[in-house]
């Protein structure tokens, strides 16, 4: 195991503390101490310090595993308070157009905002239905005494409170989002300093032992195995052949000793050799037909 990511840090810190233990068996009554400034520590760092930054490491992962959490479950109920107000804000559109056609009160409606659409234009929306229905009420718009209601018999009152809980689950999703981004700093702060003993831990075994020795040997990897490499191009030059009504591309011999295969790729102005492996003849011609 190696570090690769965030997931991987737990399993490849528990490779070093158990070879950590082995080394210190080894070693007998002078375990392996590494040099604060080797570490990027504090204090001089044994395994018993590592094994406390894990335990840390592993609890805060839990902390920002919930922070995670916590942001669906703030996503969630955000949705479903939008989808019910939505359904309040076109009924408010509907009733003004119907029973206020032909007055002003219709020209002043907001465009009802959807599910997506950023927090600033459901805030817009919601300020302007709120704005628009008061002075419906107060201008008495349908008639002396005669608010206006929408289906069930919803006031503007309670269509205020529903709308100030809209905007508590807006911040209530932006406060979830911030302390994920505080969870996650000190998560990382963590794995900087395991980082640091762990690399200082693999300079340090192989002075503690001869070389080729199995505690050397097996020392834990810290960063994955290079598997490969991006092969150095090779320069290819082509010519339409006027009789054959076909280009002919040439291109050098890679020096990649492991290559199968060209392939050609092409597009109107240039033609492009990718290094592959290739299945071409190694004198690198190569005919293509006009298509």
């Amino acid at each position: 195991m190696a570090i690769t990511g965030h997931a991987s840090y737990i399993r490849t810190t528990e490779d070093f503390l158990d070879h950590w233990v082995s080394v210190d068996g080894a070693l007998g009554a002078t375990p392996l101490v590494l040099k604060k400034e080797a570490a990027e520590a504090e204090g001089p760092v044994s395994q018993v310090t590592l094994d406390e930054l894990f335990t840390d490491l592993q609890t805060q992962m839990e902390e920002v595993a919930g922070a995670l959490n916590d942001i669906e479950l703030a996503r969630e109920e955000l949705e479903l308070k939008k989808t019910a107000l939505l359904v309040r804000l076109n009924q408010f559109n509907a009733r003004v157009r119907a029973d206020l056609a032909n007055t002003k009160w219709p020209k002043a409606l907001s465009d009802v905002p959807s599910q997506g659409d950023a927090p600033e234009a459901w805030r817009n929306a919601i300020d302007d239905a709120l704005s628009v229905w008061a002075k419906i009420n107060t201008q008495n718009a349908l008639g002396p005494a005669t608010p206006l209601l929408l289906l069930g018999g919803q006031t503007l009152a309670q269509f205020t409170i529903q709308a100030d809980d809209l905007r508590e689950a807006f911040r209530a999703k932006r406060r979830a989002e911030k302390d994920a981004v505080i969870e996650r700093g000190e998560r990382d702060a963590f794995e900087r300093k395991i980082y640091a003993i762990l690399k200082a831990y693999r300079l340090a075994v192989p002075t503690k032992f001869a070389a080729g020795a199995p505690l050397v040997a097996s020392l834990p990897r810290l960063t994955p195995e290079s598997t490969g490499h991006t092969p150095d191009p090779v320069t290819a030059s082509g010519a339409w052949d006027v009789p054959l009504q076909a280009a002919k591309v040439t291109h050098t011999l890679s020096s990649e000793p492991n290559v199968k295969r060209y392939d050609l790729r092409g597009c109107r102005g240039r033609i492009t050799i990718r290094r592959m492996k290739s299945r071409w003849p190694r004198t690198g011609r190569r005919t293509r037909r006009s298509s």
